[in-house]
Order: structure tokens, then C-alpha cells, then sequence
């Protein structure tokens, strides 16, 4: 079972990776709080599901999103779409 990113927030990230070979994250700590509340929000209702999905994002955006989300949600699995087995069965559960 797994939530996406959705393409609302994947171009917040991108965009938001400063420097060179070692980039940085820099989103508006306004915008940051909204992802926040909008991760918290989801994954509440999804536990009141009996659910508790992972998170799929882009492979680019991947370390910066699990650094974002480790913060206040450590057991929240952040994966990219290249870790996932090609054969394996996903349910997807929605966006955030």
C-alpha cells in the first residue's frame, strides 16, 4: 500500500534543490509547513483506515523528502519509484 507525491508537490522539491554536487533543500518554511500538515493529515486519516502506506516520490527528490519527513513522522517509509521490485503488487491509496 502506498501514497504518491503528487504533482503539486514534486515540483516544490525539485525546484527547491539549491547548489551543486551537494545540494540543498531550501522551500519556503510557510510552504514546508503546509507539506507537513498535508503529510500529518493524510497519514492520519490512513491510519484510521487501518492502513499505513509508503510513500512514493521521484528518485531525484527522494533524500530531501525522507530528511523532510523523518522530522516528525520516523516510522513513515519513504521510497522512489527505482526501489520498487517491477513485479511486486502495489495498492495505491492516493496522493498527498
Amino acid at each position: 500500500e502506498l501514497l504518491s507525491l503528487s504533482s503539486l508537490w514534486e515540483p516544490i522539491f525539485g525546484d527547491g534543490l539549491q547548489g551543486g554536487e551537494d545540494k540543498q533543500l531550501s522551500i519556503p518554511p510557510s510552504k514546508l509547513q503546509d507539506f507537513i500538515t498535508v503529510v500529518k493529515n493524510n497519514y492520519q486519516q490512513q491510519s484510521l483506515k487501518g492502513h499505513n502506506p509508503v510513500l512514493l516520490v521521484n528518485p531525484a527528490i527522494r533524500p530531501y523528502v525522507r530528511s523532510v519527513i523523518e522530522r516528525f513522522r520516523p516510522m513513515t517509509v519513504v521510497l522512489s519509484q527505482n526501489e520498487i521490485y517491477p513485479k511486486v503488487k502495489i495498492k495505491t491509496l492516493g496522493q498527498i
